[in-house]
């Protein structure tokens, strides 16, 4: 995350001596550390260096970042997410777009800048790894210039329980979920609503009573985050030659062009564990499921109504993300893949948003 010293020189020469010396040696830590960026300005940084009671190393590193400065400044501009920290006892708002507030003795009391950004999902095992490299692709697309975050294990169900927690503690917190959307027009799964209801109560509607957090949280675009792997790829790994799903797919998969979300099969089709035709009729019949869903379900398969009760595809298995990654072709495949303008047309913008976040400079080596 970027933390902006947003104040006067005179602002902060009157405020307690001892908790300005704890801010600067907490914004001053997490720099070097590499765990959040500290921007300040010249002049910040002079007063800081002749006034705050500073540790030899912690007055060097203000030092350092004073220098930096003609290729830091310009960060919280061009950032989609920014803390502007402020003299006085403000807790935490919201300007709705990109902006977070915080007064210094609320921000010295918490857990801010102790912690790198809480990147919290709903399984660690399968889901930390994909997402850091997809995140080492579009560092590169986008004025991000470096990221750091702390995986936290949500356990499916519980994720916002312990995106709850994670807020509760006083830490920046971005919490990422599956949709689970068999259609663009389906229902969001009843994790993903409740994520998106604890967003909401602290930071959209001003007449709950539940304090602002500094974060973030996002479901993904299509179903889950298996669908952001690239099917040709998957087609290429020796493990699936052969694969029995693949003479159904190849028509109906396509990965290329601007092509949007309400067109694309492949992001809502369950990669690990396939299609079943029957079941979705099912769900169709019981209500879980909306005509407009279930139609574009059978558009996509190329059926009709009566058909689809016979359509049935496998899918990859729940070591898809395993296997994927452990396979080096297809990882040079997925760099590729990423500066496809059916990639950047519907995730980059996505996924930068996220990204900036965990904003962090490399950490400092000792």
């Amino acid at each position: 995350m970027i933390f902006l010293l947003d104040c006067s020189v005179s602002q902060i020469a009157s405020a307690n001596p001892i908790e300005i010396e704890q801010l600067f040696t907490k914004l001053i830590d997490a720099d070097r550390a590499g765990r959040h960026y500290f921007v300040v300005t010249r002049q910040l940084c002079n007063w800081a260096v002749s006034n705050v009671q500073l540790s030899g190393r912690d007055r060097g590193h203000l030092i350092g970042i004073q220098q930096k400065f003609a290729q830091r400044g310009g960060l919280p501009q061009a950032s989609k997410s920014v803390v502007k920290l402020l003299i006085g006892g403000q807790g935490i708002s919201f300007d709705g777009t990109s902006t977070f507030s915080i007064g210094h003795r609320e921000f010295i009391a918490g857990e801010f800048s102790n912690t790198r950004t809480s990147l919290i999902v709903e399984d660690i095992n399968d889901d930390i790894d994909l997402y850091d490299c997809i995140f080492s692709e579009v560092v590169k697309q986008t004025n991000v210039p470096n990221y750091a975050f702390h995986a936290v294990h949500g356990g499916g169900g519980s994720t916002p329980r312990v995106f709850s927690s994670e807020i509760a503690g006083k830490r920046v917190a971005v919490c990422v979920v599956d949709s689970d959307k068999l259609a663009p027009m389906d229902k969001k799964s009843d994790t993903a609503n409740q994520i998106l209801s604890i967003k909401k109560r602290h930071n959209v509607d001003e007449s709950d009573p539940a304090e602002p957090f500094i974060g973030d949280s996002f479901i993904t675009v299509g179903r889950e985050l298996e669908n952001y792997l690239p099917y040709e790829e998957i087609k290429n790994i020796d493990n699936y030659r052969g694969h029995s799903s693949f003479p159904k797919l190849d028509a109906k998969v396509k990965q290329s062009g601007e092509l949007d979300i309400d067109q694309c099969f492949w992001q809502h089709f369950d990669v690990k564990e396939g299609l079943n035709g029957s079941g979705v009729y099912a769900k169709y019949e019981n209500g879980l499921l909306s005509e407009e869903s279930f139609n574009w379900i059978c558009q996509r398969l190329g059926c009709t109504e009566a058909e689809i009760n016979s359509v049935s595809i496998d899918g990859f298995g729940a070591s898809i993300v395993r296997v994927f990654l452990a396979c080096d072709q297809a990882l040079k495949g997925f760099h590729q893949f990423t500066r496809t303008q059916y990639w950047q047309h519907l995730f980059l913008q996505y996924f930068e948003r996220i990204l900036w976040f965990f904003a962090a400079p490399p950490a400092e080596r000792i």
